[in-house]
């Protein structure tokens, strides 16, 4: 299923059509759904108000547990961590016209989990701590997953190199946060 996921939807950019055709972005829009997830269209971001506004689009899945690998029984997770979960089908239904899609993109997270796990024991062992030191203060992590597409310049001689082009960092946050647990 991984296999076939991937060669469905990594092809996406190089034909040109980003994450897919302007309505199907439009079904999976995160502006219709109640947690932000869903497709961004690019030009929607501008955290550097001395930057351009950045020039990508996202598709954006809040943590769900029931994909999380870690977790055996999603609705064990206890209620004072539940409630700020912010779970919801939107995005995924909205996406059921592109095979794979959902498939493809929970198996990339569940990927992107697994080495956040592995990389959080080896903070642990860097540290002469044991390997699950860590682990019951991130037993129920907000993990959440943007994959982000930016379209290919289409004239570079059109830019005189004074404009501040906006990109934001795409590391280092997420890690910092893990750490200062």
């Amino acid at each position: 299923m991984a296999a076939r996921a991937r060669s469905s939807i990594i092809p996406l950019p190089r034909r040109g059509n980003s994450l897919g055709t302007a309505r199907d972005k439009g079904r999976a829009n995160f502006a219709k759904s109640k947690h932000f997830n869903g497709y961004e269209s690019w030009g929607s971001h501008r955290i550097n108000p001395f930057e351009s506004i950045y020039v990508r689009e996202t598709f954006s899945s809040t943590h769900d547990a029931r994909f999380d690998p870690a977790v055996e029984d999603p609705w064990a997770v206890p209620p004072e961590v539940s409630r700020h979960l912010r779970c919801e089908d939107y995005h995924w239904e909205a996406t059921t016209n592109m095979p794979h899609f959902k498939g493809a993109v929970v198996w990339y997270w569940r990927s992107c989990l697994a080495v956040a796990w592995s990389l959080v024991k080896i903070f642990s062992m860097s540290l002469d701590l044991p390997e699950d030191f860590f682990a019951y203060k991130l037993s129920h992590p907000d993990a959440a997953l943007a994959l982000y597409y930016y379209p290919p310049i289409e004239d570079a001689n059109d830019w005189n190199g004074k404009e501040r082009i906006g990109m934001p960092s795409f590391f280092g946050f997420d890690l910092n946060s893990t750490m200062e647990c």
